[in-house]
């Protein structure tokens, strides 16, 4: 399974989410593999500190055979990551190689997320098109809301489900109330993720927030929020053939 965390804007903090999740995901037992498809500024490695690798995203697009090569590992955590070669970000970006993922995809994880580029980009058209499912990631913000509207929009336009939202960085000041949120986006509301300190911190020391502040607001928060992608969209069906 492919599932695809989109925002319609920089600054939502969506890798962060991205990365906290995955491992929330693997604690819970389950097999997963986060890959980088922001193919122009690649996050994830500079995240986890593995921001030059000899084979990651845009490699293993072109050569899907050097899969096991592109696949790194954060061993703390469990999770397993493909991150975005900043090296090769600069040159022979082609957002139509991200068509080759579902072929891909078997041989990562029986879980596959992906770190969307942020905004309606080809990119992350293309990446949302292959998926299985998209989770839109959004701040309380009204400018990050309706640039969210657009981004389920055109996930609608590709035939792609979208499973609902998580709003992230709640609780500041000025921000819009959840309820508010719900209003204005029409699809559910998968979880709230609070404003966290631990956030930055984690990204400081190259981990995902869930585990080196694995009882902080927001590593709380993602946890309910990986267990409600695993009860609704990983958990296979009881008595499935």
């Amino acid at each position: 399974m492919i599932l695809a965390l989109a925002s319609g804007k920089g600054g939502t903090g969506v890798t962060s989410l991205a990365i906290a999740l995955g491992a929330s995901l693997v604690e819970l037992g389950i097999d997963t593999t986060l890959v980088d498809v922001n193919l122009r500024v690649p996050n994830v490695g500079l995240h986890l500190g593995t921001s030059r690798v000899p084979v990651g995203t845009h490699e293993l697009l072109r050569h899907p055979e050097r899969v096991s090569e592109s696949v790194h590992h954060h061993p703390p955590s469990g999770l397993k990551i493909v991150p975005g070669n900043i090296g090769a970000a600069t040159k022979n970006v082609r957002h139509h190689d991200l068509l080759t993922l579902p072929k891909i995809a078997p041989f990562l994880s029986t879980l596959v997320l992906l770190d969307c580029a942020s905004g309606v980009h080809q990119e992350t058209l293309a990446s949302m098109a292959v998926s299985d499912g998209v989770i839109a990631v959004t701040t309380p913000e009204l400018s990050a809301v309706i640039s969210t509207l657009k981004l389920i929009k055109h996930a609608k336009e590709l035939g792609t489900p979208v499973h609902g939202v998580i709003i992230n960085q709640t609780g500041r000041k000025h921000s819009l109330s959840t309820e508010n949120v719900r209003a204005l986006i029409g699809v559910p509301l998968i979880g709230e993720i609070p404003y966290d300190e631990s956030v930055a911190e984690a990204q400081t020391i190259k981990h995902p927030f869930t585990y080196s502040h694995p009882d902080s607001p927001a590593s709380l928060a993602v946890k309910k929020v990986a267990e409600t992608i695993y009860g609704t969209h990983v958990r296979p069906t009881p008595n499935a053939p």
